[in-house]
């Protein structure tokens, strides 16, 4: 008797190591889940590479209701008011189905590589797997 498993291609992508840099992707789904102590809740967004060595890789970014703060580069990259004065409202379920440029970083969970969403920009700036330094500031929450 074998001992088989299926590994599917979206598996095979999801197991991808990109090299760091500013890829364009797709956001494919947004929504609202609890966090894991269950006190609060957090902004779950997911996307797909469209470009260069992200293509098709699937990446996944939570954002927390306890640290409103880090949401600014979000919505800054999706054309969203941010003002020290007044602060932001934004719905985050109008991007689904939007473009957007994430920078990836390799990072490590639980001692095995991962890509990590690090920051955000429009999707007009840099190119395919771009540095970071080739992003203009001004295009970075």
């Amino acid at each position: 008797m074998g001992m088989q498993f299926q590994v599917t291609p979206q598996d095979v992508k999801r197991s991808k190591i990109i090299r760091p840099g500013y890829y364009l992707c797709k956001v494919t789904d947004v929504k609202l889940e609890s966090a894991k102590d269950g006190k609060s809740n957090n902004i779950v967004i997911d996307l797909e590479g469209l470009e260069g060595d992200a293509l098709g890789v699937p990446f996944r970014y939570w954002d927390s209701e306890k640290a409103p703060g880090l949401a600014v580069p979000i919505i800054k990259a999706f054309g969203g008011a941010v003002s020290e004065d007044t602060g932001a409202e934004f719905d985050f379920s109008t991007i689904k189905g939007m473009q957007v440029r994430v920078e990836i970083l390799t990072d490590k969970y639980e001692g095995r590589p991962t890509n990590k969403i690090n920051d955000w920009a429009p999707a007009s700036v840099g190119g395919s797997g771009s540095p970071a330094s080739s992003v203009p500031v001004g295009g970075l929450g």
